[in-house]
C-alpha cells in the first residue's frame, strides 16, 4: 500500500512539471496561477486525508465504545483507520513537497499565502 501511495504521489508531482513543459511554460520565472492552483489542489488533498482520517477514527472508537463487532467488520475499520492514517501521512507529505519546490523555484511567500488561505492576512508592506 506504502508502494502505491508513493508511486501516485510521485506521479502527482511529475505531471505539473511535465504539464507546464509541455504547454509551453517558460523557465524565465514562477507562474503564479500554475503554483497557486498546485498549493491549492495539495491543500485540499490534505485536508480530505484529514476528514477520512477523523471518521476512521470516530469509527473505531465507537466499534471500541460497543464491544460487539467481531470479525471482518472489526478488521474493516482497523484496516480503514490504518490506509487513512497513511493517506494523511502521503497527503501531508506531497503538500511539503510542492512548499519546498515552490520555494525552491522562487515563488513569493505572498503566493504562497493566497494559495493556502491567509487573504485575511495584511500584505507585510501595509503597517496594522
Amino acid at each position: 500500500m506504502r508502494r502505491l501511495l508513493l508511486a501516485l504521489l510521485l506521479l502527482a508531482l511529475a505531471a505539473p512539471a511535465g504539464a507546464a513543459s509541455a504547454a509551453g511554460g517558460s523557465s524565465a520565472g514562477p507562474d503564479k496561477a500554475s503554483w497557486v492552483a498546485r498549493l491549492r489542489d495539495a491543500r485540499d488533498g490534505l485536508s480530505r486525508a484529514r476528514q477520512r482520517y477523523d471518521s476512521a477514527v470516530t469509527a473505531y472508537g465507537k466499534m471500541r465504545h460497543r464491544g460487539k463487532t467481531r470479525g471482518e467488520p472489526r478488521e474493516a475499520i482497523r484496516n480503514e483507520r490504518a490506509e487513512a492514517r497513511e493517506a494523511l501521512d502521503a497527503a501531508e507529505h506531497h503538500l511539503d513537497a510542492v512548499l519546498e519546490s515552490a520555494r525552491r523555484a522562487g515563488v513569493p511567500p505572498g503566493w504562497l499565502r493566497e494559495a493556502l488561505g491567509d487573504e485575511d492576512a495584511p500584505p507585510a508592506s501595509e503597517p496594522d
